[in-house]
């Protein structure tokens, strides 16, 4: 499975990241909203789309984690 992990805290991104490779997922890190934006939308035709968001609800602004959180549920529904 892809994962998309957007955390800001270095020390525990890193360890999410450790472990989520570690059980098999094909994971990117980025720390911030803007990070995440650009990941999601960048075009990649030959690789396997992200399957699933794992977000920091406690980013610097409400704002960032909000703006996430809705982008990901509106993509997820044209997918479906």
């Amino acid at each position: 499975m892809r994962l998309l992990l957007i955390e800001d805290d270095s020390m525990l991104g890193r360890a999410l990241l450790v472990g989520l490779r570690q059980d098999g997922h094909a994971t990117d890190w980025v720390q911030t909203a803007a990070d995440a934006h650009s990941a999601w939308l960048a075009p990649q035709p030959s690789i396997v789309p992200y399957e699933a968001i794992v977000l920091d609800l406690g980013l610097p602004t409400a704002a960032d984690s909000t703006c996430c959180a809705r982008r990901a549920h509106v993509d997820f529904e044209r997918r479906c």
